[in-house]
């Protein structure tokens, strides 16, 4: 009986150590990295493993090779120069994730990409310069990451997602699919459609890129908006360093550019520190205006405090290199007194504090006085000097199919060399609503065409073409104005079509309101 319990404690004893010893196997495997908590996360599909990525991890020249998810918990996510999404790998992207990119910094889709926002915790891909995400302010086009590539294999969804300061936001060889999506700031384009490029959207917002979308591929859009599109950067130079606050402005109307001490804020009198602070430099930018770029979304400084001579001498000195004896009824374009300011989202702030540019309006100066104690400068608003753009340029091989999608100041809301379908739409307070430069055939219905400056409609081949905008609305019940060649005149109250343009049957009131 002894000799029995003896071979069973025998036995036992070996399948203990061989259990403890395929234990330590095991524990040994695990490398303390692969230890680290991650976020939890919910899979694509149940049939493929995910990977995590780490917390806070900075990504330099690395290539995502498995699946993987990115949580709100390793923000933010920080791309210093290239982030390559391999073929026949997934990158999803959680609500609440933060990317932030190194001037110039590229990331390469050849697999596919999913941000997957909410419409209270947004996906946001930006400069790692930008002050809202704790950057140190956005000072020009030098600031802003390259783009997002999607190769011919490569597909990007993003719906709540908010992506800005890029040069183009996205070039598209593969697909883009994009709902409920903020682009904005794109200094050369919004998104740039290659010949093999397919994008497709609704309820999304693009807005202050140089052209919203270039396209030599296809896109469809739906529900959404495209506006203020500028040609370059910003102003190359000349902007004074006078701020209002973002208001509505009346052409011809006079306002205050800079209160004395004790004005509306307490230590800010609507002056800003471009490019330098103090007197002296407050003064040589009235004067000489700055000379690096500005534009919307940037960020300047306030200058605290009343510089009443440098703010006298500087104002007095432009109105007196006047030499033709300009008013602001008649005038030069290059007349002196004719200088761009600032107009600040806010100027509520105390002290030295960065304040964000709303716009970039263009005064005409009238006085500069010391008054009660205080220096105040008063100048009559002209209108916005920003270069604008097309909206959208369709190219010879391009395709644009847009239902219910809204342009609004641009120099053309879509320049067409290809082929577009436009569905109640509306362009309004461009140039030109629809410019053609085509001979293929466009299919239009129900669109508005509302305050375009120039036309609502231009054919810029009528003798090869006549593009059929009938049932449009142009602004008027009484339809579009028409130049009569006996008269010489305009005739009409709407908006100005001009040659290969049939226009028959027109909408008395706006079906796009």
């Amino acid at each position: 009986m002894s000799e029995k319990r003896k071979v069973l404690s025998s036995i036992l004893l070996f399948l203990l150590l061989f259990l403890l010893f395929c234990t330590q196997v095991v524990i040994a495997k695990k490398s303390p990295d692969t230890a680290t908590p991650v976020p939890s996360t919910t899979p694509l599909s149940s049939q493929v493993p995910l990977t995590p990525v780490s917390l806070s991890t900075e990504l330099s020249n690395a290539v995502i090779t498995s699946n993987t998810i990115w949580d709100s918990s390793g923000n933010p996510y920080i791309i210093k120069d290239k982030l390559i999404i391999d073929k026949d790998v997934s990158l999803t992207i959680n609500s609440g994730v933060i990317i932030k990119m190194y001037p110039g910094a590229v990331i390469q889709v050849d697999g596919s990409v999913s941000a997957r926002g909410t419409e209270l915790e947004n996906v946001v891909f930006t400069s790692i310069d930008d002050p809202d995400l704790g950057g140190g302010g956005i000072t020009g086009s030098g600031c802003y990451w390259n783009m997002i590539d999607i190769s011919a294999t490569g597909n990007f969804t993003a719906s709540y997602t908010k992506l800005m300061y890029g040069k183009k936001i996205f070039n598209v060889q593969g697909t883009l699919d994009i709902y409920f999506t903020q682009i904005s700031h794109g200094s050369l384009n919004g998104i740039n459609v290659e010949a093999t490029g397919f994008v497709s959207g609704s309820d999304s917002v693009i807005k202050y890129c140089s052209n919203a979308i270039y396209s030599s591929g296809q896109v469809a859009l739906a529900n959404s908006s495209i506006t203020d599109c500028e040609a370059d950067s910003g102003l190359s130079s000349g902007v004074r360093p006078f701020g209002i606050e973002k208001q509505d402005l009346i052409i011809g109307r006079s306002y205050i550019l800079k209160y004395g001490a004790g004005g509306q804020y307490c230590g800010n009198f609507d002056a800003l520190a471009l490019g330098g602070t103090g007197a002296s430099s407050f003064e040589d930018k009235i004067i000489n205006g700055y000379s690096d770029s500005l534009k919307i979304g940037d960020f300047v400084t306030t200058e605290p405090g009343n510089m009443r001579n440098p703010t006298i001498r500087g104002v007095n000195t432009l109105i007196e290199k006047c030499t033709d004896n300009c008013t602001f009824e008649n005038h030069k374009s290059d007349c002196p007194r004719i200088i761009t300011i600032i107009m600040a989202e806010s100027l509520k702030v105390n002290g030295r504090k960065d304040v964000k540019i709303a716009g970039l309006p263009q005064f005409f100066l009238e006085n500069v006085e010391y008054k009660q104690g205080h220096t105040e400068i008063t100048a009559k608003y002209i209108g916005s000097p920003r270069i604008s753009a097309p909206g959208i340029i369709v190219a010879s091989s391009g395709t644009f199919y847009g239902t219910s999608v809204n342009f609004e100041r641009c120099s053309k809301g879509i320049e067409v060399y290809g082929t577009v379908s436009l569905t109640n739409c509306k362009l309004a307070n461009c140039g030109y609503g629809l410019y053609f430069d085509t001979i293929q055939p466009s299919f239009l219905y129900y669109n508005s065409f509302v305050n375009n400056t120039i036309y609502g409609a231009y054919n810029n081949k009528p003798s090869e073409i006549v593009h059929d905008l009938s049932s449009s609305y142009w602004g008027s019940a009484d339809g579009p104005s028409v130049y009569d060649e006996t008269s010489q005149a305009w005739i009409g109250s709407g908006d100005k079509v001009g040659k290969g343009i049939n226009f028959s049957d027109w909408l008395s009131s706006d079906p796009n309101i």
